[in-house]
């Protein structure tokens, strides 16, 4: 290692960098494939910032960091860079330039090669200014650089290997992935690599002019947000897949991962709690939480939450549970339930053939965690289509059964498949859960996916 001040260290850099630019210049004019540019710029960043460690007497641990993070970083971007294009044809960017500028192409395109070299002289500056902090470590900071780093390397490489994996399916061409990160960001890649360029601003924190490493990201962003990447990646992406891609835009967001527009943070949070990614203690606060809301808004000036809840009907809305779905026909559901026309959630295990022993397996847990038995008196409160109040009924015989649905289709349909099987020991009323009083005592009340419902 020796020590070289900053300007010989980037006007050497730049020099380089153009020398290495003309040569891919050179190169692509025989290959005729100009996105090799791309390959060379992120390879570049990584020598750039390589030629500064070894100027920059004496080492440091600051600098042993700052060349990890950017020769990882270069090489995973160069070689994901070179990969793609190896053996592909030209990217469509570059086909665009050479058709626009016809017969001058070449000299624009050297012109072209020469603004990315200094592009790369550019986006090396923050890690230079980082080197130059002659601070000790603070570990804190340290800290936040690296694990910045790691969000952004592996967050790129998730997204490239999800893009990957939806490409490799046939029946997807011409579609938009909409899978894992590309569900959030129309650009999860883009947004992850440009997450990265915070780590030398963070790694440069205690030197008298770290901000002006904000200024990378800053430039990072305005480039592909608005000129070269989002905007001709999509006009790209219009192109091949149309509607499917206009539908992506209006409901992804561009860049930033944010919940899509069809969904939102309740939909995420529910989704979170149902694969158990979140801890049973936050979970019971949260419903404890709620719960406490709910008696305030109860409240409504009575004297407790208990006596306003008194107040309160049973069931609100029940009209409109009518018009939404009971009112239907009977043959509709038919049509779509199995033979016991069961109204809510079956029992499935590994063992379960089809919908009819899924239902069958459900009403039988019911009875057996029920605990009933023949010649009891059963009321089942909610009876919906009957599937229950049938089952208990033909199951135990000596039984009394009482169902209340607030469906007079359903009532009628329950009582033309109890005549048809002969049941007898049955009983459908039509009745609103808000008025309904029960004239006997009952021996067991059973309520499927009612209660749910009410207050």
């Amino acid at each position: 290692m020796f020590t070289s001040t900053p300007i010989v260290q980037i006007l050497a850099g730049t020099l380089a960098m153009s020398v290495l630019m003309l040569g891919v210049w050179l190169w692509q004019r025989r290959s005729g494939n100009a996105g090799w540019v791309d390959v060379f710029w992120a390879l570049g960043i990584g020598l750039l910032v390589g030629w500064y460690v070894l100027s920059s007497a004496p080492w440091q641990a600051r600098h042993g960091i700052v060349l990890a993070i950017a020769g990882l970083w270069s090489l995973r971007l160069a070689g994901t860079l070179a990969w793609r294009s190896w053996g592909a044809p030209e990217d469509g960017r570059y086909q665009s330039l050479r058709k626009g500028w016809g017969e001058r192409a070449q000299t624009y395109l050297f012109g072209f090669f020469q603004l990315q070299a200094s592009w790369a002289v550019l986006f090396s500056l923050p890690a230079l200014l980082a080197l130059q902090n002659r601070t000790p470590l603070h570990p804190w900071w340290t800290a936040a650089a690296l694990a910045v780093f790691a969000l952004s390397l592996v967050g790129e490489g998730v997204a490239d290997a999800q893009l990957a994996r939806w490409r490799a399916v046939p029946e997807n061409r011409g579609k938009t992935c909409r899978q894992g990160l590309w569900r959030v960001s129309r650009h999860p890649n883009y947004f992850f690599e440009w997450l990265h360029w915070f780590c030398y601003p963070l790694l440069a924190i205690g030197s008298a002019w770290w901000w002006l490493g904000l200024a990378a990201p800053a430039v990072m962003l305005l480039f592909l947000y608005r000129l070269t990447g989002i905007p001709y990646t999509e006009a790209q992406a219009l192109k091949s897949r149309g509607d499917d891609y206009r539908a992506y835009q209006q409901e992804t967001s561009a860049f930033f991962p944010w919940f899509p527009r069809d969904t939102g943070p309740l939909a995420w949070l529910i989704a979170a709690i149902e694969r158990g990614w979140l801890p049973d203690t936050l979970i019971r606060w949260g419903i404890r939480r709620l719960n406490s809301q709910r008696l305030v808004s109860l409240q409504r000036g009575a004297a407790t939450p208990k006596e306003a809840l008194v107040e309160e009907p049973i069931a609100v809305r029940t009209e409109a549970a009518n018009e939404q779905h009971y009112a239907l026909p009977a043959a509709l559901f038919r049509a779509v339930l199995g033979k016991h026309l069961k109204y809510s959630c079956c029992w499935w295990d590994a063992s379960t053939p089809d919908l009819d022993a899924a239902e069958q397996a459900m009403l039988d847990l019911y009875c057996e965690r029920a605990q009933l038995e023949d010649g009891q008196r059963v009321l089942d409160l909610g009876c919906g289509w009957g599937s229950l109040s049938l089952f208990i009924a033909a199951r135990y015989p000596n039984s009394r059964v009482l169902g209340v649905s607030n469906s007079a289709l359903q009532k009628a349909s329950i009582e033309a498949d109890a005549a048809a099987r002969g049941i007898s020991n049955l009983e459908i009323r039509t009745c609103d859960a808000n008025v309904f009083e029960p004239e006997a005592r009952f021996d067991r009340i059973v309520s499927i996916e009612m209660l749910e419902h009410m207050r």
